[in-house]
């Protein structure tokens, strides 16, 4: 059982992390400082250092717990045993959309901690933590890919693996949403990204072999409801979520 003071502390730190998100979201990454949390916080600069040594050593803290709740729904998908592999991916690939819909600014920090030289700055017990989260939520993927070799609902083509497959799902999901928001695509008349997503992910897995599967009512009905449990999964981590979209 934890004590008062244990309970302060983790309370605090969770108040540090939240107050952290919203700067970094609102005035960007450059402009936060640990000064500016502390004021924000009217908390000594002493004590955020207590819990952070660093502005990186917050937004690594942010982005290992997205990339918990990523594991938490991919394992979710996984553990669906009686499901069709295909259907699992594409239930992956609607988790994904859900993501982007209701923590598309946790998306974007994560973009940011990998696009940054954060090595440098963060302790490696806190970079290994995340990195090994990551790896470990792609694993799920491809034990999803494997379990549809295995069943024989999908025939490898030359040169091909269940890592590949995996590694090109998460490519395309990725890079639909990136290439659609900033504008690359901007002059030509796409879809909504979620649209997008749906369409090429069913090209995608007809592309490298994957049995076909035909997404009838029942099926759709199936997702949707899936798509309920995802939303739980989601809110349960960041039970803000639903009054913040």
């Amino acid at each position: 059982m934890t004590s008062r003071k244990q309970r302060e502390i983790i309370e605090r730190h969770e108040q540090i992390l939240a107050k952290a998100r919203y700067l970094f979201i609102a005035n960007g990454y450059h402009s936060v400082t640990m000064d500016s949390i502390a004021i924000e916080m009217e908390y000594s600069k002493g004590t955020i250092y207590q819990h952070f040594n660093c502005k990186e050593c917050i937004i690594i803290s942010l982005c290992s717990r997205f990339c918990t709740l990523v594991f938490e729904l991919f394992s979710f998908i996984e553990k669906e045993k009686q499901l069709n592999a295909r259907l699992q991916i594409i239930l992956i690939f609607e988790a994904f959309i859900l993501l982007q819909e209701l923590r598309h600014d946790d998306i974007q920090l994560k973009n940011l901690a990998d696009s940054q030289p954060f090595s440098t700055k963060v302790p490696d017990e806190l970079l290994n933590e995340s990195h090994k989260i990551e790896q470990r939520t792609f694993q799920l993927v491809v034990d999803i890919v494997n379990k549809a070799i295995d069943n024989k609902q999908l025939k490898l083509k030359e040169n091909s693996n269940a890592e590949y497959i995996a590694f090109g799902g998460w490519g395309l999901a990725h890079g639909i949403y990136t290439l659609t928001q900033n504008g690359c695509a901007s002059a030509i008349p796409l879809p909504h990204p979620k649209d997008l997503l749906r369409a090429n992910a069913q090209l995608f897995l007809n592309g490298v072999g994957w049995e076909t599967y035909s997404l009838t009512d029942k099926r759709k009905q199936l997702i949707a409801n899936y798509s309920v449990r995802f939303r739980e999964i989601i809110y349960s981590y960041y039970p803000s979520s639903e009054d913040e979209y």
